[in-house]
């Protein structure tokens, strides 16, 4: 089992984006305290994951699915655990990247939060132009 939290703290300079503050970016307002699992790890994983780090988590409502680059792949919601038999690849259900309400960690925060608001959903995920999360 592979499992890791991200705690990378995102380098995005002024000089990418001259017209917006860091701090005023979706990656100045991203938490990095999200569960994140490796491709390739099955929903016990996912389960164990969350039992054993779940105080460390700012929210566990979706689990981030990334390769061995750290590239995300999709994401899985929590609650899938218990839809789901616990030896099912996490590849098998989580929602793809193409569907994976994202924003970049340049954009604006307002772009993230109508971003959010627009599809719905509570939180998005915040990525590089890489793709990695």
């Amino acid at each position: 089992m592979t499992t890791y939290t991200t705690t990378r703290v995102m380098q995005v300079t002024q000089t990418a984006v001259p017209h917006i503050p860091f701090e005023q970016t979706a990656a100045g307002r991203l938490t990095p305290r999200v569960p994140v699992l490796k491709s390739g790890s099955t929903l016990a994983d996912l389960q164990a994951l969350m039992w054993k780090s779940v105080q460390t988590f700012d929210t566990v409502r979706d689990t981030f699915i990334v390769d061995d680059k750290h590239h995300l792949l999709g994401t899985v919601a929590s609650r899938t655990v218990f839809d789901k038999p616990l030896p099912t690849k996490v590849d098998e259900v989580m929602i793809p990247y193409d569907e994976v309400v994202k924003v970049y960690d340049t954009d604006d925060q307002e772009l993230a939060v109508q971003t959010a608001l627009h599809h719905a959903v509570e939180s998005v995920a915040v990525i590089d132009r890489n793709k990695k999360l």
